[in-house]
């Protein structure tokens, strides 16, 4: 269940022109006389930095010749969160909704943008855990007026740069992000799971109306941000990024990303057709899939090759680490390795990622194509 409460400010009563002004038009407003702006913030006991937040949002935006509003979904914090949030709308325009219970973050995320559509001309979503800089907000949205549908803020994109993420976290992403490319291609984008969009509200719209009642969002995980990705993809939506410096220095909040548990949910993505909701499971039994089936010869051998393919990509994991130990001794790098547990925690992950994506391409199956291209692929 979720409850609302709607923080009455000095700003309403333009945005409640703005919104009655858009409905008197028989066309939507174009972007260059864009005048509404709504950030949306899913937030699980973050009152350690959610303030500080708040308070860069509102400096970052203040000066902007445009009304904006800050919808904050609590999905179901047991600190201070909430009280917090309400000190702060005394000072700027916020919108609450609160999950009773713990949802997760792609249910808070489909909350938050439910909310938001209506209200506004382009949603920015952000996480509150203060890792990402508002000031950035007003390049995403020149970039939205110049015609884009959607603009990531991209640690990968040229001047974008992470700040105190562990180095088996960047390897993560690093990682993930080349096997998304792979599997998953998007013109221009090169970070996936980045949370810091802006979307332009009439695509998002559209998407709402195409749901004909169903949910915006299946995921309830982080994995939510790729599925959302995924379905402005398929609907030939221009896509962008700018430069984000991730300040994971200022998080103050315990991480709340399973690696496995994501990385599950991201192979589930993957391996479902778009608009389906199979699991990887039923989907993997199917030939026409890629998977081997009884008219593909020798089950045997391709469960062997599976099964090798998981082996060389620890073998590799394993490798490098023993490499960077070298390097680290000989002084040519300074930054100490990761656990091996986590290292190798890693490998087994890219081992399943990477037979996902041979699987998808159709390697796995017993026809090959001529000269083996797309193996080369």
């Amino acid at each position: 269940m979720i409850h609302s409460r709607y923080h009455r400010t000095p700003w309403e009563s333009n945005l409640r022109l703005n919104r009655q002004n858009r409905s008197d038009q028989t066309k939507p407003l174009e972007l260059d006389r864009m005048n509404t702006v709504s950030v949306v913030l899913p937030a699980y006991n973050e009152a350690a930095c959610i303030g500080t937040l708040l308070d860069r949002i509102r400096d970052s935006l203040h000066g902007l010749d445009m009304t904006y509003e800050v919808v904050v979904v609590d999905d179901g914090s047991d600190d201070s969160t909430v009280e917090i949030v309400e000190q702060r709308a005394a000072r700027m325009p916020i919108r609450i909704l609160r999950h009773q219970r713990n949802s997760g973050y792609g249910a808070a995320l489909q909350t938050g943008l439910l909310e938001a559509i209506p209200l506004s001309e382009v949603v920015i979503t952000m996480d509150a855990d203060d890792s990402h800089d508002p000031v950035l907000i007003p390049e995403m949205l020149k970039a939205i007026e110049s015609g884009n549908d959607v603009v990531i803020a991209s640690r990968m994109h040229r001047g974008g740069r992470v700040v105190g993420v562990p180095i088996h976290r960047r390897l993560l992403s690093e990682v993930a992000s080349r096997v998304l490319r792979i599997s998953m291609p998007v013109q221009g984008v090169r970070d996936f799971t980045s949370g810091y969009r802006a979307y332009r509200t009439t695509m998002l719209k559209s998407m709402v109306e195409h749901q004909a009642g169903g949910p915006l969002l299946s995921e309830k995980g982080f994995a939510a941000g790729l599925e959302l990705l995924r379905k402005v993809r398929n609907g030939g939506a221009t896509v962008t990024e700018v430069p984000l410096v991730l300040r994971y220095d200022r998080k103050m909040s315990a991480s709340r990303m399973r690696i496995l548990a994501t990385s599950r949910d991201y192979l589930r993505l993957l391996s479902t057709p778009a608009g389906a909701g199979r699991s990887l499971r039923a989907v993997s039994i199917r030939g026409d899939d890629g998977w081997p089936h009884s008219r593909n010869p020798d089950r045997a051998a391709v469960v062997a090759t599976v099964a090798s393919d998981i082996i060389f990509v620890i073998g590799a994991f394993a490798a490098a680490y023993v490499l960077y130990g070298w390097a680290l001794q000989v002084g040519w790098v300074e930054q100490p390795r990761p656990r091996i547990l986590n290292l190798m925690e890693m490998a087994g992950l890219f081992g399943l990622v990477s037979v996902v994506v041979l699987w998808r391409s159709g390697q796995y199956r017993g026809r090959a194509a001529v000269l083996n291209i797309r193996l080369l692929q």
